[in-house]
């Protein structure tokens, strides 16, 4: 901003009794007394303000004496307005400017006072001076005390990972660091749960720490045991801060310390150890939380999953936007099979891209799902899904549900004569769609009946409630290609999977119903096509959803 703009910012300041205030390199500096400290504010108004709140700083050498007090960042600027709710009022930028100036002297005045001592402990990790390593945690939210594990490498971003084990922290770093083996890179890390209402202060050295813990912790006698052990060793302390309104994460890393003299080893008085000069200071750590639960509390409306884990039986153009979604629903373990490879024609309505062409269909859809989110589990079978129904059908127990996406009535019924054999017990729905995304179908498999006799033609197998006359009519086929494939564009099996989900979420179905579930796609495209639709369905508008009991 120029300075004959600022200027005339100076003049209304003066006006509203803000009389020491002065124009430096681009910058407004307001000179104060607050609570008998002299302070000097730094307003910076550059673009995009006024459509953004000023920014407003303690100007560092008048800053020592209060240099912890709630809503002041590492860089001195002040945290003033919750930027998620507040609007600035960008109308009246002189005024917007006068009132981020008082709301920076009052959250100084009760900080100085002690009166917000709260919202100190609420924004405990904007206070610890050195932020020299960041963490992405991938912990659970269980509450209780835990040992976990943690591996740290030298890094532009992220610093280190913090998972539950050593499986899983070499699933997610394979996916963040493309290691395939952190062995021996390895540390022991312990989990600390803390009553934030014991909380008085925010620590800056081990020793410090310590106590606060010792005080705090719901389970101090293990953070003391572990501490004892390992104190040889470089320890990653993570602390659960339990606060009315939410847990707070933060970590500290205790470096090694000597063992005491007259102290038996697993014994020794940790805060004698750490009280040492000899002992190198720790340091601490900002936490990142990616967990499930945080990422999809943040993420989401706040509703768990409908189902924690799926098998997807053919990672097809269907399969495949079957898993995104319920990646999106919050779905962590996934069983995919397929015996296909990802090829250039699959590309325009496959989940995955050129880029992962030449994999398999299930090892491209792995790849994608756990690199979006590495707290997905997923697993591969790339055998026939006959072979597969015949030999390991075991495989499927784990599973919450079997969603069957292979528009293959063979194997559609071999996946029903094993509902009815009782082999396979858990919910089953089958996806097909019909030509140019006229429409598709879910069918909603809970208990054990004769689906095929009920819903097929025993003559031709035609399907009785299909949308298109004669579907087959419209199977299409490229000039030397071997099989035939039937033409509707991946945003229409989008449309369709997005739609038939949601109502699958939305709609109270018994688990003792077998359902047939129709989507109506954009059938006031048909005679663009020359496609005949069934009587059924003539009267039926873009996009309705019907619902049939078949049971």
């Amino acid at each position: 901003m120029m300075d004959d703009q600022l200027e005339q910012y100076i003049e209304y300041l003066k006006e509203e009794g803000y009389s020491d205030c002065n124009i430096v390199d681009g910058y407004i500096f307001i000179k104060l007394k607050i609570e008998n400290k002299d302070i000097v504010l730094k307003c910076n108004l550059d673009s995009p303000f006024p459509y953004k709140f000023p920014s407003i700083y303690i100007v560092r050498d008048r800053s020592d004496e209060i240099e912890a007090i709630p809503h002041k960042n590492g860089d001195d600027s002040l945290c003033l307005y919750d930027t998620g709710k507040a609007i600035p009022n960008f109308f009246e930028p002189q005024r917007l400017l006068l009132e981020s100036i008082q709301k920076a002297e009052r959250n100084i005045c009760v900080g100085i006072k002690g009166e917000n001592q709260y919202d100190f402990i609420t924004e405990f990790t904007a206070y610890w001076k050195s932020k020299i390593v960041k963490a992405d945690s991938f912990l659970n939210d269980e509450s209780k005390t835990k040992q976990i594990v943690w591996l740290m490498r030298a890094s532009n971003t992220i610093n280190a990972i913090i998972a539950e084990s050593e499986e899983q922290l070499r699933h997610i770093t394979s996916m963040i660091w493309k290691e395939k083996d952190s062995k021996g890179n390895v540390h022991e890390a312990l989990c600390v749960s803390l009553d934030g209402s014991k909380i008085t202060e925010i620590p800056e050295n081990d020793v410090q720490v310590i106590r606060m813990i010792m005080s705090s912790a719901y389970d101090a006698k293990r953070y003391q045991s572990f501490m004892q052990k390992n104190l040889e060793k470089i320890k990653l302390i993570i602390m659960k801060i339990y606060m009315p309104n939410g847990i707070m994460t933060i970590g500290w890393v205790h470096l090694a310390a000597q063992q005491q003299h007259g102290f038996r080893k697993g014994k020794a008085n940790i805060t004698l150890a750490y009280s040492n000069k000899q002992t190198d200071v720790g340091f601490p750590i900002q936490i990142n939380d990616c967990s499930q639960s945080r990422l999809y509390n943040r993420g989401s409306d706040g509703q768990p999953a409908k189902w924690d884990s799926v098998a997807i039986l053919g990672c097809g153009s269907v399969g495949s936007a079957v898993a995104e979604l319920m990646m999106r629903l919050g779905t962590t373990d996934y069983l995919l099979v397929d015996n296909e490879y990802l090829s250039a024609e699959n590309v325009a309505r496959h989940y995955c891209g050129y880029d992962l062409i030449g994999l398999r269909k299930t090892r491209s859809i792995q790849f994608m799902l756990c690199h979006h989110n590495p707290n997905i589990s997923c697993q591969c079978l790339n055998d026939d899904i006959h072979y597969i129904l015949d030999h390991e059908v075991k495989q499927f127990e784990n599973y919450g549900i079997i969603v069957v996406a292979v528009a293959n009535l063979s194997v559609e019924h071999h996946i029903v004569e094993y509902v009815n054999k009782g082999i396979i017990k858990q919910p089953v729905i089958i996806l097909w769609m019909e030509p140019y995304g006229m429409g598709g179908h879910a069918l909603l498999v809970n208990k054990k009946q004769d689906l095929y006799e009920e819903l097929f033609s025993k003559k031709d197998l035609q399907f009785q409630y299909g949308i298109v006359k004669n579907p087959e009519r419209y199977l299409k086929r490229e000039a030397g290609c071997e099989s035939s494939y039937m033409p509707y564009s991946g945003f229409a099996v989008s449309l369709f999977a997005h739609s038939i989900f949601e109502y699958i979420q939305s709609e109270k179905i018994s688990s003792e119903q077998n359902v047939l579930i129709t989507w109506i796609g954009k059938i006031s495209n048909a005679s663009n096509y020359d496609i005949s639709i069934s009587t059924k369905y003539e009267d039926k508008k873009d996009f309705e959803i019907i619902k049939r009991r078949v049971d």
